[in-house]
C-alpha cells in the first residue's frame, strides 16, 4: 500500500464536507480516497481548508504533519497552489518526487475577480455561492490570491523545484455542457464564454495546465472529486463516473511507478 498526501480544495464550512444548500454529502475527499484504495493507494488528507491564505495553510500543514514524509502530493483545485508553495519547505517535502494537481487554477480564475466585488454588486450571487459552500466574505483574502494577476506573482514567487516532477490533470466540459448549478453561477457572475470553450464551472480548462499533462477528461468541478448527484442525465452521470474512475486509475498507476 502506497501512502500519499492529499490537499483538497476550498470549503468554507470548515468540516471538509460537500455542501449543497442545507444538505451535506460526505467528506470532500471520500470518493477519491475510496477510488484510490482500489489501486492500493491510501490518502493522508489535510482537511483544514476553511479559512486563510495559501501561506497560512502551508504553516498549518507544517505544524500538523511532523511525522509523515510523503513522496507524492495529490491536490485538487486550490489545494494544488498550497502544494506548490509547500514544496519550498524542505522540512516536509525533502522526499517529494512528484506533485499532481487536479483542476488547479495555476493561471487564476475570473470567478475570483468577481468574488471580490460580489457582496456589494451582486448580492443574489453571494447568496447562491453560500448555498454551495462558499461564504465569500470569509474568503476574500483567499480569493484575492486566485485572480489571474495574483497568480502571475505566485508563479514567480514559487517556481518549480528541480527535484520534483509536476503533473497536472486538466479536466472540464464545454461551457454548453455544464450542469445547471454551474450555468447559474456563471450567469449570475456575468461570465461569458464561447460555447465550445472548456470550463469546469469554477476553473477555466487552460488555467489548469502545469508541468506534465495527464489525461484529457471532461469532468466539472464537483465530478472531479467523485460527486455526481447534480448531473441530471443518467447517461452523462454514468459517463462522468467512468471518467472519474479512469482518472483515479491514472493517478494510482503514476504514484506507484
Amino acid at each position: 500500500m502506497v501512502e500519499i498526501f492529499y490537499i483538497p480544495g476550498l470549503n468554507t464550512y470548515g468540516d471538509g464536507q460537500i455542501h449543497v444548500g442545507p444538505f451535506r454529502f460526505g467528506q470532500m475527499h471520500s470518493q477519491i480516497s475510496q477510488a484510490l484504495l482500489k489501486h492500493d493507494v491510501r490518502l493522508v488528507c489535510y482537511d483544514n481548508l476553511a479559512y486563510g491564505t495559501i501561506d497560512e495553510h502551508v504553516d498549518r500543514i507544517l505544524k500538523s504533519n511532523n511525522q509523515f514524509k510523503p513522496n507524492t502530493i495529490l491536490a485538487h483545485s486550490t489545494g494544488g497552489l498550497i502544494a506548490r508553495a509547500l514544496a519550498h519547505h524542505t522540512e516536509f517535502t525533502a522526499g517529494i518526487k512528484r506533485i499532481i494537481t487536479i483542476a488547479t487554477p495555476h493561471a487564476g480564475t475570473p470567478l475570483a475577480e468577481r468574488a471580490l466585488h460580489l457582496t456589494e454588486q451582486k448580492r443574489l450571487l453571494s447568496t447562491v455561492t453560500r448555498m454551495f459552500g462558499y461564504n465569500i466574505k470569509e474568503k476574500l483574502k483567499f480569493f484575492e490570491e486566485l485572480t489571474p494577476q495574483a497568480l502571475k506573482k505566485f508563479n514567480k514567487l514559487y517556481p518549480d523545484k528541480d527535484s520534483i516532477t509536476y503533473y497536472s490533470i486538466a479536466t472540464a466540459p464545454k461551457v454548453s455542457d455544464l450542469e445547471l448549478p454551474f450555468r447559474l453561477l456563471q450567469s449570475l457572475a456575468g461570465l461569458k464564454f464561447d460555447s465550445v470553450e472548456r470550463f469546469d464551472g469554477i476553473i477555466p480548462y487552460e488555467s489548469q495546465k502545469w508541468g506534465v499533462p495527464l489525461g484529457n477528461f471532461e469532468l466539472d468541478h464537483l465530478a472531479q472529486i467523485g460527486f455526481f448527484r447534480h448531473i441530471v442525465s443518467k447517461r452523462k452521470r454514468n459517463s462522468a463516473r467512468l471518467q472519474f474512475e479512469q482518472m483515479m486509475s491514472l493517478v494510482g498507476t503514476l504514484v506507484k511507478s
